[in-house]
């Protein structure tokens, strides 16, 4: 979680200890209303840098023993294939 602002870290520890809303808005010196989009957006966040971790669809599937059986990853217009 180093990668996440210090606010967006703080309430998911929050949230994984089980504590009410308004324990939370509390702890973190925010308006109780603010949490649950605070929350929304931590969550999203932490999703984003965990996908970062993994290889983009269908590379994990591919089987370098079977010919033709090739990703071609156009995103960046260079059109490389494994």
């Amino acid at each position: 979680m180093g990668l996440l602002p210090v606010a967006h870290a703080r309430i998911l520890d929050l949230a994984e200890q089980a504590l009410d809303p308004l324990e939370m808005a509390d702890r973190l010196g925010v308006e109780p209303s603010a949490v649950g989009p605070l929350l929304r957006v931590a969550r999203s966040k932490l999703a984003a840098l965990l996908a970062l971790d993994e290889p983009p669809d269908g590379l994990d599937d591919i089987d370098p023993e079977i010919p033709g059986d090739v990703f071609i990853d156009d995103r960046d217009g260079m059109g490389w294939s494994r």
